[in-house]
C-alpha cells in the first residue's frame, strides 16, 4: 500500500507547477503570516501577479465538501504584504486518485485533471461564482489560464473607467469654456451637483422635463405586441439643460 500524500504536499507541487508556467508570478503555498490580522490562518496557495491582483486558491480532495465555503471566506481579506484586498479566489478539487499515486508526486500533479470554480467579489460586495453551476475541468495549463484571466480586478477596472470618464467630461467642459465666445451650445446632462458645479460659468443651468415623442409598441419581456392590446405610455425625460446663450 502506498503512503497517502497530504493536501499540503499537493499544494506545494501545484504552486511550483503554476510558477513554472509563469515565472513572473510569485506563487507560494502553505505559508503563515499571509493574511493581515490572522497570522495563524494561512491560505493553501497565493498567486501574486505583477500588474494584476493577487489570487488565493483553496484546495481539497474530492468530494471536497468544504472547499467552496473555505474559498468564500477568503474573499475580502487583506494580504499582509502590500495591504492588497483579495477580490478573486479559486476553489479547486483534487481528484481522489492523486493522494495514492505510486509515481512521482510532481508528475502526478502535472498530469492531473482538476475541477475548479472562481469566486469573485464585485464592487457592490456581491459574491459571483463562475461557472454558476458545476465545475470547470482542466489541468495545470487550464488552471493557469483562469488565474491569468481573473487577475484583472473588476473594481480596479471600474475605478479606472470612472477616472477616464471624469477626465472626458472635464475636457469637454474646458473645450466649451475656451470657445464659448464664438459658439453657442446646448448640452444636456443628468442632474448632479458635480455637473452643476462644472458649468456654473454658463448663462443657464436649468432642470427640464419633457415627454418622449416615441414610445414602445411591444413588450419584449412578456412577448406582447401592439396588436395584442399592448400599450405603453410615453416616458418622461428629466435632465439638466446647459446653455451659454440667452433666449
Amino acid at each position: 500500500m502506498t503512503a497517502r500524500s497530504d493536501e499540503a504536499q499537493l499544494n506545494v507541487h501545484l504552486a511550483d507547477a503554476l510558477n513554472r508556467r509563469y515565472p513572473r508570478w510569485t506563487v507560494t503555498a502553505e505559508r503563515t503570516r499571509v493574511i493581515r490580522d490572522s497570522p495563524r490562518s494561512w491560505p493553501d496557495i497565493v498567486l501574486r501577479y505583477n500588474g494584476g491582483q493577487s489570487i488565493i486558491v483553496e484546495t481539497e480532495v474530492e468530494p471536497a465538501a468544504n472547499v467552496e465555503q473555505d474559498a468564500e471566506s477568503r474573499l475580502g481579506v487583506t494580504l499582509d504584504e502590500g495591504g492588497e484586498r483579495v477580490e478573486q479566489v479559486i476553489a479547486l478539487r483534487y481528484p481522489t486518485d492523486i493522494p495514492y499515486v505510486q509515481t512521482e508526486l510532481r508528475e502526478a500533479v502535472e498530469g492531473a485533471i482538476f475541477e475548479y470554480a472562481t469566486l469573485s467579489l464585485t464592487a457592490d460586495e456581491v459574491v459571483v461564482r463562475w461557472p454558476t453551476r458545476g465545475w470547470l475541468k482542466g489541468g495545470v495549463d487550464g488552471l493557469a489560464g483562469v488565474c491569468e484571466t481573473v487577475a484583472l480586478s473588476e473594481q480596479a477596472l471600474a475605478a479606472g473607467l470612472e477616472r477616464l470618464q471624469r477626465a472626458d467630461h472635464h475636457r469637454l467642459r474646458e473645450c466649451l469654456r475656451r470657445n464659448s465666445s464664438r459658439i453657442m451650445f446646448l448640452l444636456t446632462y443628468d442632474d448632479h451637483p458635480n455637473v452643476r458645479q462644472m458649468y456654473d460659468w454658463v448663462h443657464s443651468v436649468s432642470k427640464q422635463q419633457w415627454n418622449y415623442t416615441i414610445n414602445r409598441t411591444d413588450d419584449q419581456q412578456n412577448g406582447r405586441q401592439k396588436q395584442d392590446g399592448f400599450y405603453q405610455p410615453r416616458g418622461k425625460g428629466r435632465e439638466l439643460f446647459i446653455r451659454n446663450y440667452l433666449v
